[in-house]
């Protein structure tokens, strides 16, 4: 199967994302993106990460349908 991913980590200082390609056997890192984490809005990082891996595909109204998103925070406590 091939097809990506996207992994996005929520972290205290930074929150950073990595796009994967999916291929047989293995992924393979296709862009990574990241930017200060935004204490008052996490989300507003989260998307703007998820954007920048996906050429603006996401927003906050707009997930990608054809990429899985996984992500983690450690952001907040």
């Amino acid at each position: 199967m091939n097809g990506r991913i996207a992994a996005v980590d929520i972290g205290s200082t930074y929150t950073k994302g990595t796009l994967f390609g999916i291929e047989p056997g293995a992924l393979r890192c296709l862009r990574r993106a990241s930017c200060p984490t935004t204490r008052e809005d996490l989300g507003r990082g989260f998307f703007r990460v998820l954007a920048d891996l996906l050429d603006g595909e996401a927003g906050p109204e707009t997930l990608p349908r054809d990429v899985p998103v996984r992500f983690s925070s450690s952001a907040k406590g």
